[in-house]
């Protein structure tokens, strides 16, 4: 599995604000920067973040995006639920199909579902090993 480039940023963004201190925020375009990160599409990434609660927004000259919980209490699963990546999607075989199709169905669900445990344990302090 790749990781595509709307996660690498989500993840990267994540690390980046929680690098911060508690009240200190980071706009858009400073976090674009720092990451090396294309501005409108991150400004996209944020804005899901924020409507998931991973993140606050603040307008204004001296507004930004801030982090709502430590990089202990985010996992690696919160980031990409939202923005919407966290989940395969539904893998099961369409009625009729061969045994052999629906054991490999079951067998990619099982995948996913243990992939998303696994997701669910590691909080960004651990995968970035801090």
């Amino acid at each position: 599995m790749k990781p595509s480039k709307r996660m690498e940023y989500a993840i990267h963004a994540v690390a980046l604000l929680g690098k911060r201190s508690a009240n200190e925020s980071m706009s858009c375009k400073e976090i674009a920067k720092a990451g090396d990160m294309p501005h409108r599409f991150l400004l996209q990434i944020l804005g899901q973040l924020t409507q998931y609660g991973i993140l606050s927004s603040t307008r204004g000259v001296d507004g930004g995006y801030r982090l709502i919980q430590t990089l202990d209490e985010i996992t690696l699963y919160d980031v990409l639920k939202a923005i919407g990546e966290a989940d395969g999607g539904s893998t099961k075989a369409a009625k009729g199909t061969s045994r052999r199709v629906d054991a490999s169905h079951d067998t990619t669900d099982h995948i996913h579902r243990g992939l998303r445990t696994l997701l669910e344990q590691v909080t960004l302090r651990q995968f970035f090993g801090e």
